[in-house]
């Protein structure tokens, strides 16, 4: 066995122990009928990945970057930078909001990957269609690093199929179908897999119909209308019959 081989084989055996302490990610969004919520992120990276991520741009990760970020009706409510270990870091993130599409907004201009691109919209029948486009194909998120080069080896190898990047969601209304992993009542999770999204040939988008009630008032009116129109039309059909 050639030594070029045999070093592969040595960094592709360590890349192994490096990927767990290299990204790890979990997200929980919880989200009210108003546009409100509470957003909270950890994430746990070894401190040279995280160094070339700050310097990409792509990820806000100082409490100053993140305050300064935050538009109006936003708040930062927790923030914890915890050392485990002696190269990894342990980053927690809380923020409240008033107004869930200003938030989305970081995501929209590039400068909060983890956050992803927001769709919310309703279709003619009144469901909304909730969309999280955490990553379009052609977008690589890893940056410049020493790191890079071992990583796209153990993508192509399949060494990263372990670990995995999880986003919770909990809607303000009734699942209608999504493609997450699992639906309970109100909450869907999502489990998105670490080769995928640092493949830069990939697509992650987690998607779900969710079934708005339709407004009291608006219900009223409708059968109210329906009711008269008929007392109107049987009224009529009498009259008619009798003369």
């Amino acid at each position: 066995m050639s030594r070029k081989k045999v070093i592969s084989r040595a960094l592709l055996t360590g890349l192994l122990f490096l990927i767990p302490s290299c990204i790890e990610y979990e997200e929980d969004l919880i989200l009210n009928r108003d546009g409100s919520g509470v957003l909270t992120q950890v994430l746990k990276m070894d401190n040279t990945f995280r160094e070339n991520l700050r310097k990409s741009g792509k990820l806000l990760l100082t409490r100053e970057e993140i305050e300064q970020a935050l538009p109006p009706g936003s708040k930062l409510v927790e923030y914890r930078d915890d050392l485990l270990g002696k190269r990894t870091r342990v980053l927690t993130i809380g923020i409240k909001f008033d107004d869930f599409r200003k938030m989305f907004q970081l995501a929209e201009e590039g400068r909060a990957a983890f956050f992803g691109e927001l769709i919310w919209k309703r279709d003619y029948l009144g469901r909304i269609y909730y969309q999280r486009v955490l990553k379009r194909k052609g977008v690589d998120i890893l940056g410049e690093g020493p790191y890079k080069d071992l990583i796209e080896m153990g993508i192509s190898k399949g060494m990263l199929t372990p670990y995995f990047l999880k986003f919770h969601l909990r809607s303000p209304y009734r699942v209608i179908r999504s493609n997450a992993a699992t639906v309970k009542d109100y909450d869907l999770n999502w489990v998105v897999p670490l080769s995928l999204m640092l493949d830069p040939e990939k697509n992650i988008v987690l998607s779900a119909y969710l079934e708005k009630p339709l407004n009291l008032w608006l219900l009223v009116s409708i059968y109210g209308g329906i009711f008269l129109a008929v007392v109107v039309f049987i009224i009529y059909w009498v009259r008619k019959k009798r003369y």
